[in-house]
C-alpha cells in the first residue's frame, strides 16, 4: 500500500467501526480506538492482521477485520495503443477491461476494429492474451474481465483493406471481424449505378508477396 490509497475497513458485528481511510503522505491511516497505524508497503492481509492485533489489546474481543482496496494511486495499470490517453492509470478495485478503456478516454477511430491485447505478469514474466475487438466485448462477458495490478492493456490499430472502382467511397476501409465481400461493399457506400452489372474482383496477397486475382459472383452471393 502507498500514499493516497483508499481502503474500506469492516469489523464483524461492530458497524460503528466500519470506515474508509485514505493513506496519508507519511504512509499511515487513523482508526477508531487504536489511533495511527503505519501501513505503507504492507499488503491488505498484513494491515488486517495489524488492526486485528491492536483491537484485541483491550478494545474488541476476538475481532474479525476485513479490508478492501477501493482506489489505489500507488498501484497502477498501463494502457497503450489506439486510445485517447496512454500511459499509467490508477488501479481501482473491481476494474474491468471496459472500465479501463473508458478511464483512458475511449478507443480512437483507428482502433474501433483493432484487437485488444492484455499482458499480465505471471511468475515474473508477462503473458499475452487477446480479448477481442471493442465491438465484440461491449455487450459480452469479455468486457467484464477483471484487471489486475500491473496489467498492460493494448488496443491495436484496426486492420484494413482497400476498395476501388464503382463504389460510393474508394480507398482504405477498416476490416471488421468475419467481414464478407457484400459487407465490405456496403461499408464503402455500396455499388454505383455504373457498376451494377460489372465484375467484382478480389486481389489477395499470397505467401512470397505476389497477388492472386479471384472473380466474385456477387449476383450469385446475393441471390
Amino acid at each position: 500500500m502507498g500514499s493516497n490509497d483508499v481502503i474500506e475497513i469492516k469489523v464483524l458485528d461492530h458497524p460503528n467501526l466500519s470506515t474508509t481511510a485514505t493513506v496519508s503522505a507519511d504512509g499511515s491511516i487513523t482508526f477508531p480506538y487504536i489511533g495511527t497505524v503505519h501501513v505503507k508497503g504492507m499488503t491488505l492481509s498484513q494491515v488486517e492482521e495489524e488492526i486485528t492485533k491492536k483491537l484485541s489489546e483491550g478494545y474488541v474481543k476476538y475481532p474479525v477485520v476485513t479490508i478492501s482496496l477501493l482506489r489505489s494511486l500507488s498501484t497502477k495499470i498501463f494502457v497503450y495503443g489506439e486510445l485517447r490517453m496512454r500511459g499509467e492509470l490508477p488501479y481501482e478495485n473491481g476494474m474491468t477491461v471496459l472500465r479501463a478503456l473508458s478511464a483512458a478516454g475511449g478507443v480512437t477511430e483507428e482502433g474501433n476494429y483493432g484487437m485488444i491485447k492484455l499482458k499480465r505478469k505471471e511468475k515474473g514474466k508477462y503473458v499475452e492474451k487477446y480479448i477481442g475487438t471493442i465491438r465484440e466485448i461491449e455487450n459480452t462477458e469479455k468486457g467484464n474481465h477483471l484487471m489486475q495490478v500491473d496489467d498492460i492493456l493494448i488496443v491495436e490499430r484496426s486492420k484494413t483493406f482497400y476498395i476501388y472502382g464503382e463504389v460510393g467511397r474508394t480507398g482504405q476501409i477498416a476490416l471488421e471481424m468475419d467481414m464478407t465481400v457484400t459487407r465490405a461493399i456496403s461499408a464503402a457506400g455500396g455499388i454505383k449505378n455504373d457498376g451494377l452489372y460489372g465484375k467484382v474482383k478480389l486481389r489477395r496477397k499470397q505467401e512470397g508477396g505476389s497477388y492472386r486475382d479471384v472473380e466474385i459472383d456477387l449476383k450469385g452471393m446475393i441471390e
